[in-house]
């Protein structure tokens, strides 16, 4: 368990922490109006059952807080789904360069707790460690 500077514990997500992690995950789009409150919990459900298999069979890895008060209360997370690619071009080009193998996908960001604002995002990123492979749309680069 990392003990970043704060108020925070940082640990790897394993299997047991699927339901936490769905739940977040719902939750964040629940809060941002994208699943509905009837479709909530069928939703976390299928989250959950998603997030078991895959934290299982290492395509998905997650980061978890605490407080470092209360260690067993999750407070934030962040995870990336892994996959392969084929080569590609970066965007923009960079000297020839290109990008193959394994990316890591941003799947989730979530902080539930009031004194924790949406300001810590980029902390809550950070969790991810140096060096993963990170693809969007419009470029590639190291995070």
């Amino acid at each position: 368990m990392r003990q970043p500077d704060g108020d925070f514990l940082i640990r790897r997500a394993d299997v047991r922490d699927a339901a936490v992690i769905a739940a977040h995950r719902a939750r964040m789009f629940h809060d941002i109006d994208e699943i509905s409150d009837k479709a909530f919990e069928d939703f976390r459900k299928a989250s959950q059952a998603w997030t078991e298999r895959a934290l299982e069979s290492g395509e998905y890895i997650g980061w978890l807080a605490a407080l470092k008060g209360e260690p067993d209360k999750v407070v934030a997370g962040a995870g990336v789904q892994l996959r392969q690619a084929p080569p590609h071009p970066c965007r923009p080009p960079r000297d020839g360069a290109f990008a193959k193998g394994r990316h890591a996908i941003v799947l989730n960001g979530t902080a539930r707790l009031l004194r924790f604002s949406w300001g810590n995002a980029e902390e809550i990123l950070s969790w991810i460690p140096a060096g993963a492979a990170f693809h969007s749309r419009s470029r590639c680069r190291r995070i």
